[in-house]
């Protein structure tokens, strides 16, 4: 981080993190979108001097290491099961004496709302979708995901707009928008691509976990569709996951062939995705999809559906096309449009890349972390909702 922006930072929070001191609790360090927004935030925390740790679970630490590069004590929870994890994270916690105990991850918020009660601190949740997703990934139970902690920080409008109709206040919810470093961005686009030769034609990526809610089948399709007005039109799916086998099937019944690459899980996105020429988000809900972000920062236009945040991303018609859920044929129009004009494709991008230069760059996180801290009640009381009662480690089946 250049040394200017760290005095920026600093003297734009003066004293504000005087006595707080936050114990953060991850259900994991792997390489998701998640993740990379929490170390941005730690590290938006290490240079205006806030006091915190980590507790995370066992299990992918793909960041660990860049944490702990920063100076942030990362401690392992090796316990199994919820209780004695609750256990081991409450006594430990309890020793770091925290005035919030904030997850970084949604269902770590009951575990956070648990063992602040323990500790006399205050609270705070995760919502990283669309809220209704993950209240349903619990079933019955997901409610506690939302009603435990004193207060919940969503990363989408989507997630506070669906909140506030199940009847969460204002006060009990607060936005914390995603943010890019730029400056780290650009230089790992610099870098070589792993897939060379670039396909020739136009090259149109796909980025995200092939899991149902992602919807690549719908790409695919839209791809196949364009083919048929622009040939040369290449596909790129980048990333792994359950669906991944659906989707190759679905391309060789499409007879697509060398028409759509299979590139797998990749640490070279960046690099991907400036050697493309647009970038598709086929997914049915979002929260606020980092990826979108990451096409914009590399001049993409970006066709996608109106899932979560992306549509307000996506300004229609000057930094891409939002189309409707599942319709590949209107997301195949879009793409042979912008196919059709080189001119078109590089003003929509660089309309994009000033809209992240302007609202979500890294910069901008520190001002936002000091008003969502200083909205967070500092103790218990102010803090617990009334859904909240019994013991502190009360027992309930809403802990995974």
């Amino acid at each position: 981080m250049p040394s200017q922006q760290l005095r920026t930072n600093r003297e734009a929070l003066p004293g504000e993190f005087d006595g707080l001191r936050i114990a953060f609790l991850a259900g994991g360090l792997g390489q998701g979108g998640a993740e990379r927004q929490f170390v941005y935030a730690a590290r938006a925390l290490r240079e205006i001097g806030a006091s915190f740790k980590v507790w995370a679970l066992a299990g992918e630490d793909h960041w660990k290491r860049a944490l702990e590069g920063m100076g942030v004590e990362v401690i392992d929870v090796g316990a199994s099961g919820p209780f004695r994890r609750l256990g081991t994270l409450g006594l430990a916690v309890r020793r770091f004496r925290p005035s919030v105990v904030h997850a970084v991850h949604a269902f770590m918020n009951p575990y956070a709302a648990l063992v602040a009660r323990a500790c006399g601190a205050a609270s705070a949740g995760s919502i990283r979708s669309d809220f209704f997703r993950e209240r349903a990934s619990r079933g019955r139970f997901g409610r506690f995901l939302a009603t435990l902690p004193g207060t919940l920080i969503a990363n989408s409008r989507t997630a506070i707009g669906n909140a506030s109709r199940l009847g969460f206040g204002p006060e009990r919810i607060r936005l914390l928008p995603n943010v890019i470093d730029l400056d780290e961005f650009d230089e790992q686009a610099r870098r070589p691509s792993g897939l060379t030769p670039s396909p020739p034609g136009m090259v149109v990526a796909w980025v995200g976990r092939l899991v149902p809610v992602k919807r690549v089948d719908v790409f695919v399709k839209a791809l196949a569709r364009a083919r048929r007005d622009w040939p040369s039109m290449t596909g790129v799916v980048i990333g792994e996951g359950p669906c991944r086998a659906d989707a190759e099937n679905l391309a060789e019944t499409l007879a697509l062939g060398d028409g759509l690459v299979f590139a797998g899980s990749r640490d070279d996105v960046p690099a991907l995705l400036c050697r493309s020429d647009a970038l598709v988000l086929s997914s049915a809900t979002e929260g606020f999809p980092n990826v979108v972000l990451e096409a914009m920062a590399a001049r993409l236009p970006v066709v996608t559906t109106a899932a979560g945040d992306a549509a307000w991303l996506v300004r229609e018609g000057a930094t891409g096309f939002v189309v409707p859920h599942e319709d590949a044929d209107a997301m195949a129009e879009r793409l042979v449009r912008l196919a059709r004009s080189p001119g078109l494709r590089k003003s929509l991008g660089a309309a994009g890349r000033a809209d992240v230069e302007a609202n979500h760059e890294y910069r901008t996180l520190a001002p936002n972390l000091r008003e969502l801290y200083r909205r967070i009640p500092r103790t218990r009381a102010e803090a617990a909702p009334a859904e909240v009662a019994g013991p502190p480690f009360s027992r309930g089946p809403f802990l995974s």
